[in-house]
């Protein structure tokens, strides 16, 4: 028995290919890849920022600048997965919530 996709695609000239492979080699890696590298540069920028503040508070010579901005760029790292995360519950509440 023929599918009725690939009849289709047969008669119209169009390809039947998948399109999830295609749109993940054209556009770049894949969501999870990039959560996974957010995920990593947050708790980098976490350390990082809790290293320079131990640092200077034993007073080490570190400028009050470089101190202020590891802890800006920890916090900013922080806020976006923590906005992320709440977009993705969301998300997946108003998949929930769909009827079947």
């Amino acid at each position: 028995m023929s599918d009725p996709i690939t009849s289709l695609g047969a008669s119209t000239g169009l390809s039947t290919g998948s399109v999830t492979n295609r749109n993940r080699t054209e556009s770049g890696p894949a969501f999870g890849e990039l959560l996974q590298k957010m995920v990593t540069d947050t708790v980098s920028a976490q350390h990082n920022a809790a290293d320079v503040s131990a640092r200077a508070a034993s007073g080490e010579d570190i400028p009050m600048q470089d101190v202020i901005q590891s802890l800006n760029r920890a916090d900013i790292t922080l806020q976006t997965m923590v906005t992320l995360r709440d977009r993705a519950v969301e998300a997946y509440q108003e998949m929930i919530r769909m009827p079947i």
